[in-house]
C-alpha cells in the first residue's frame, strides 16, 4: 500500500440576495471524539479522490470508495467497519464504461458514474451492470461538457424526485466568449429523459478578476450548493423554485486577498498557485447534526517551502481547515486541523460525525497500516 502511495506521489507532478455571514456564533469547540479502521484489500490505493457516504432508509452509513487500481467501488459498512460488497465496473465490452473518474450516489445499489470526457452519465447498479445511459444537449444555448464528480474539486450530483442536478464546467470550446454568459447547473430528469440548464449563471466580476476557474457543486434535501474555488461567497439554489441566494463564508485564516491567475501560463505555473494560494475545495451536508461544512485548502504558513514541494502540495496540503455552518448559512466555527496528518479528499459524513482520514503522505507514509486506513471522528460543540 505504501509503495502505491508513494508512486502516486512521485508521480502527481443572479437572482440574489446578499447575506453576509461571516461572523461566527458563539464559543465554538470542534474535537475528536474516536477513531476506527476500514480495511484495504492488497490492490486498493489509500488516498481515493472519489469518496461519498450514503444513509440507507434503516439509519445506516455507507462508505461508496473508488479504486482507480482495479476500475472498482468498494462498498463499505460503516458501523461493522468492514467491505459489504464490491462494484466491479468494466472498460470495455458490451458492459463498458471506460476508466471510472468519479461517481454519485442515487440509491444504495444505484450509481451514476462520469463517462470519461462525454456530456454522458451511466447508471449502474450494485453488482457494476449498465442499466441505463443518459445524455444531454442544450440546443443551441451553449455546448455540453463532461462533468467529473470527484471528492478534490468537491462535485456530487444532487436528486430529488428523480431530477439530478449536476455540473457543467467551464466550455474551453468558448474560451473567446465571456465565461459568464454560461449556465453551470443542469437538470435531467430520469423519468422523462429530458435535460435543461438551469437559469442561474455565474458571477461577472469573478472572471474579470481572472481567479481560478474550477467550481465546487453538491446539495442537499432542498438545496443545491455551487461555489468557486477563489470565491468566499456559496450559491444556494432551491431545488424547487430555483431562485438562488448568495453568502459570504469566508475562512477566518484566509487573511489575505486571494491572488488572481495573470502571472499562470503553464502547468508548473498552475502547480505553483495552486500551492501558495487558499482554495474553497468542498461543501458537505450533514443531516445527522443538521450543518453544512465547507472545506478550505490552506497554503503552508511558510510560502517560501511551497516553491520547493508545489507538486506534492496541489494534491496533498499541509493545512486545512474546515467551517461549520447552520442552516441557515450562519458560520457556527472553523476548526483547523494539525499539519501533515489528514487528507482531505477522503472527508465523509456518518451518523457519528464528521469523518476524517489519516492518509497524508507526511503521517501514512511511517506510521500508517497496511491493511487498513484509520479514520478519526471529529464533533462540535456551540455554546
Amino acid at each position: 500500500m505504501k509503495l502505491i502511495l508513494l508512486s502516486f506521489l512521485c508521480f502527481t507532478t443572479l437572482m440574489h440576495s446578499g447575506c453576509s455571514k461571516e461572523e461566527e456564533s458563539g464559543s465554538f469547540l470542534m474535537q475528536k471524539l474516536s477513531s476506527f479502521d476500514l480495511p484495504l484489500t492488497d490492490n486498493m490505493r489509500v488516498n481515493s479522490f472519489c469518496v461519498r457516504s450514503f444513509h440507507d432508509r434503516d439509519g445506516k452509513d455507507f462508505l461508496y470508495y473508488l479504486n482507480g487500481v482495479d476500475n472498482s467501488i468498494y462498498v463499505y459498512d460503516v458501523a461493522n467497519r468492514s467491505i459489504d460488497h464490491k462494484m466491479r465496473i468494466e472498460r470495455e465490452g458490451p458492459q463498458g464504461t471506460g476508466r471510472v473518474v468519479g461517481f454519485s450516489i442515487i440509491g444504495k445499489d444505484s450509481i451514476l458514474l462520469s463517462s470519461g470526457g462525454y456530456p454522458s452519465n451511466f447508471l449502474v447498479g450494485k453488482s457494476g451492470q449498465i442499466i441505463d445511459k443518459f445524455e444531454y444537449k442544450w440546443e443551441d444555448s451553449q455546448p455540453p461538457t463532461f462533468s467529473q464528480w470527484d471528492s478534490w474539486y468537491y462535485r456530487d450530483a444532487s436528486v430529488k424526485d428523480g431530477v439530478v442536478y449536476f455540473p457543467q464546467e467551464i466550455n474551453f470550446l468558448k474560451i473567446d466568449k465571456d465565461y459568464f454568459e454560461q449556465n453551470p447547473i443542469a437538470a435531467y430528469d430520469l423519468r422523462t429523459r429530458k435535460s435543461r440548464l438551469l437559469s442561474f449563471k455565474y458571477a461577472e466580476d469573478y472572471f474579470e478578476k481572472n481567479l481560478p476557474r474550477p467550481m465546487i457543486f453538491s446539495g442537499d434535501e432542498n438545496y443545491v450548493y455551487f461555489s468557486m474555488i477563489g470565491n468566499h461567497t456559496i450559491y444556494r439554489i432551491d431545488k424547487m423554485t430555483e431562485s438562488a441566494e448568495e453568502y459570504e463564508v469566508k475562512s477566518k485564516y484566509i487573511t489575505n486577498k486571494i491572488q488572481n491567475r495573470n502571472k499562470v501560463a503553464g502547468m508548473d505555473d498552475v502547480l505553483r498557485y495552486n500551492a501558495t494560494n487558499p482554495r474553497y475545495m468542498g461543501i458537505y451536508d450533514d443531516p445527522y447534526r443538521n450543518v453544512t461544512y465547507r472545506l478550505v485548502i490552506l497554503p503552508p504558513e511558510d510560502l517560501g517551502s511551497a516553491e520547493e514541494k508545489f507538486v506534492q502540495l496541489d494534491r496533498f496540503p499541509e493545512r486545512f481547515s474546515i467551517i461549520v455552518m447552520d442552516k441557515e448559512m450562519k458560520i457556527l466555527g472553523e476548526h483547523l486541523f494539525p499539519n501533515n496528518i489528514y487528507h482531505p479528499a477522503g472527508i465523509f459524513v456518518s451518523s457519528e460525525g464528521l469523518c476524517v482520514p489519516k492518509t497524508h503522505p507526511g503521517y501514512y507514509v511511517e506510521n500508517g497500516k497496511e491493511t487498513a486506513m484509520t479514520i478519526d471522528v471529529f464533533n462540535f460543540t456551540v455554546e
